[in-house]
C-alpha cells in the first residue's frame, strides 16, 4: 500500500524537514542495478513503488528516480535515486518523518540495489 500519486509524493517530500534526509552512495552495483527500468521492476516486486523519473538539468547522462514505500504500520518512506549513465553506482536520498526507522529503510533500498 505504499504507492502514491505524484502530487501527493511532492507534497509529502516538501513537508518532511530536511533534517530527516539520509544520504548514501551504493557503489560496485551489478549492471541490472543501474538499469532504471529493471530497478523499477525489482522494487515493485518488493513493494517499493515508482513515482517519477526525470533527467537532471545541466548534468549529461544523469537521471533521478523517485520511489515510495510504506510499512504495515503506516510509516511512509520516500526515496530519490540518482543514476549516471556508465557508472555502476547510485546516490540514495531517503526522507521520512520516522527518522528512527529511516536508516533501516535506506539500508533496505541499498540491499535491493545490490541484489
Amino acid at each position: 500500500d505504499g504507492a502514491m500519486e505524484r502530487s501527493s509524493f511532492i507534497e509529502s517530500w516538501k513537508s518532511i524537514d530536511d533534517r530527516n534526509e539520509l544520504y548514501g552512495t551504493v557503489s560496485d552495483l551489478p549492471a541490472d542495478s543501474v538499469d532504471i527500468d529493471l530497478v523499477t521492476q525489482k522494487f515493485k516486486a518488493n513493494n517499493v513503488y515508482f513515482i517519477a523519473r526525470r533527467p537532471v538539468p545541466n548534468a549529461e547522462g544523469q537521471e533521478v528516480v523517485y520511489f515510495s514505500m510504506k510499512t504495515f504500520t503506516g510509516m511512509e518512506f520516500l526515496a530519490e535515486l540518482t543514476f549516471k549513465r556508465g557508472v555502476n553506482a547510485c546516490k540514495v536520498c531517503l526522507k521520512t518523518e520516522n527518522s528512527s526507522y529511516g536508516l533501516l529503510a535506506k539500508q533496505a533500498i541499498e540491499n535491493l540495489l545490490r541484489n
